[in-house]
């Protein structure tokens, strides 16, 4: 008990630069809920300025015109000032219904309606293809005697319907948000747990305090047993508090399954880390040299691994790279968890071998400290 009332002395020491990550990482989750309002995007038709010049002026002609209202803003511009107008953006489109064109849809050959257009405005792909749409069906009905006492108002009527889509699928939850809280606690766990542990494990490194150990009561094997353990109670409170704070902020999102496993992958992740830690402080004596790597690590591994660019930004050589870094798989998993919508063995599959991939890290950083940390006690013995 004595250990271990010691080391949550020292951490209390350090409270402060716990207090300013916590701070930092609170204040950038709430301006990130600010900005992401969880806005519904929809498609709406843009219309496109358009010059029509109907040299046929047939009742179907017009019909034509007023069908392609929806689409366009009509504009009046002289035959002869068209190329103008196209050159300096005035008009998106011209259209010209030549002459004739209406009594050519019941020929062999119609006539083709002549258009015009900019080749960088995308509207215009919509009105050629309403254009297609009518010409096609008014040929339907002119060449195949179909029965219709109105011609204009019964391809009016065909083409303004709509097809009926019924959702079968239950509606996907939205879980962005907190995807972008787990993934980046990643940092915030990495810089706070190498930071931290290593401050508090350099009290215990000093040659002397070592050399005292071995005559006090306490045998050496339970002195490390007794850190280890410490650290991982304090790895599992600085998650716990994460954890609570993200179930304050998004509880629709977290009291579900997925949410469920999103606090799991944090715990699975928070394990590697730990370990990491303590070979961090095991082959290292200099304050400096740890709070260093703690920088580079967390920074590192979070641009390289996916928690500030997602991964399917990144290059493939990087992520390549980044398969030797546990929060690759951290983060691939939280990728993974908020698209599961069925919880079966073939959908979790991935999901529990990057578990076993991160606690398999942890093994081995466990393994490397062992065995330096002996041999260096036999050196300094």
């Amino acid at each position: 008990m004595i250990v271990f009332k010691l080391y949550w002395k020292i951490f209390l020491k350090n409270i402060t630069s716990v207090i300013i990550y916590f701070g930092i990482f609170i204040l950038i989750t709430l301006i990130t809920m600010q900005s992401n309002t969880g806005d519904q995007f929809s498609f709406q038709i843009v219309k496109t300025e358009v010059a029509f010049v109907d040299e046929d002026n047939t009742d179907l002609t017009r019909g034509l015109k007023d069908y392609l209202e929806k689409y366009v803003t009509f504009k009046n511009i002289d035959k002869d000032k068209v190329e103008d107008a196209l050159f300096y953006q005035d008009i998106s489109m011209y259209i010209e219904i030549p002459a004739g064109y209406t009594e050519s849809l019941t020929e062999e050959e119609s006539l083709t309606i002549k258009t015009r257009s900019i080749p960088t405005a995308a509207g215009t792909q919509i009105i050629k293809r309403a254009l297609n749409k009518y010409s096609h069906l008014a040929f339907v009905y002119l060449n195949n005697d179909l029965q219709t006492d109105n011609l204009v108002s019964t391809l009016q009527e065909k083409l303004d319907q709509e097809a009926k889509i019924d959702h079968l699928d239950m509606e996907k939850k939205d879980y962005s948000q907190s995807q972008y809280f787990y993934n980046y606690m990643a940092y915030v766990v990495i810089a706070l747990v190498i930071s931290v542990i290593s401050s508090i494990m350099l009290a215990f490194k000093p040659l002397e305090i070592k050399r005292r150990n071995l005559l006090s009561s306490i045998s050496n094997r339970k002195f490390n047993l007794i850190l280890f353990f410490s650290n991982f109670l304090l790895g599992i409170t600085f998650l716990g508090f994460l954890i609570v704070l993200s179930m304050i902020l998004y509880p629709s999102q977290m009291l579900t399954k997925n949410g469920l496993f999103l606090i799991l992958n944090a715990f699975v992740f928070s394990l590697p880390i730990i370990a990491l830690a303590y070979l961090i402080v095991t082959l290292f004596d200099s304050r400096n040299v740890i709070n260093a790597l703690g920088t580079v690590f967390s920074l590192g591994f979070s641009f390289i691994t996916g928690v500030f660019i997602p991964q399917f930004l990144l290059d493939e050589k990087i992520l390549l790279f980044a398969r030797i870094i546990p929060s690759f798989y951290y983060v691939q998993n939280n990728d993974r968890i908020i698209n599961l919508s069925d919880f079966n063995f073939q959908s979790l599959k991935g999901i529990f071998n990057n578990f076993l991939i991160q606690i398999a890290f942890a093994f081995i950083f466990v393994v490397i400290t062992i065995f330096i940390a002996k041999k260096r006690q036999t050196q300094e013995s």
